[in-house]
């Protein structure tokens, strides 16, 4: 595990081993291979009772953002890359998110199935938590970080290669049940896989409100 008081000047934290057998096996019952979804979706059960209230993602993601505002998990999805949901992504900054609807504000310029593009105080009051269901060690498949670059504030696509370049990249390896705490505003990037699965829960945490109109997405029951 790594010590909390490194985190806010990497945006890097990981522990190692933080999901037990019951809690892999349930993740695992719900997220079978190749059930990928890059649209956040509202799951339920298995990422609510880890991810919401008194439960172990809640408390990594506390431990990890600044502030005293209210905490809570503003988005879950699932990446699996193996032979059928395999790409490559390059340098970049996530800079979107999915919220309930559509609000006509000002400040607002781009709008896609309900994403708002984020801007940097919100980005900053942000993390997302990182499940990995499946091992990761090889190191040109894994994902790869610079440390520090969330400190940078927004940061253009076109930008974040030569940003990478210059202060460096870790990359980041996992055996099942480890977790990462990322700082959402990180640069980051991920190679395609080599015809093997790569299962990971990625839920972001907030403890800011978005603006007057908008509301997170979240996490809720489905019924």
């Amino acid at each position: 595990m790594t010590a909390t008081d490194e985190f806010p000047s990497t945006g890097i934290a990981c522990y190692r081993g933080a999901l037990d057998d019951e809690q892999m096996s349930l993740l695992a019952t719900v997220f079978p291979y190749g059930e990928t979804s890059r649209t956040p979706v509202p799951w339920g059960g298995a990422v609510l009772a880890l991810a919401s209230g008194d439960a172990p993602l809640m408390h990594l993601a506390r431990a990890h953002l600044p502030g005293k505002g209210i905490v809570r998990p503003v988005r879950a999805v699932l990446f699996d890359k193996g032979e059928d949901e395999n790409r490559r992504r390059g340098w970049h900054q996530d800079h979107a998110m999915v919220v309930m609807k559509r609000a006509d504000l000002p400040g607002i310029e781009r709008w896609d199935r309900a994403i708002h593009e984020l801007s940097t105080p919100l980005l900053e009051a942000m993390v997302s938590v990182r499940c990995h269901l499946d091992g990761c060690v090889r190191e040109e498949e894994m994902l790869r970080v610079v440390p520090g670059s969330h400190m940078l504030g927004r940061i253009a696509a076109a930008d974040a290669r030569e940003l990478a370049a210059v202060l460096g990249s870790t990359a980041l390896d996992a055996a099942p049940g480890d977790v990462y705490v990322l700082a959402k505003a990180i640069v980051h990037s991920s190679h395609a896989a080599d015809h093997w699965h790569r299962r990971v829960l990625q839920v972001d945490y907030a403890n800011v409100a978005l603006p007057d109109g908008l509301q997170w997405q979240g996490i809720r029951a489905i019924r």
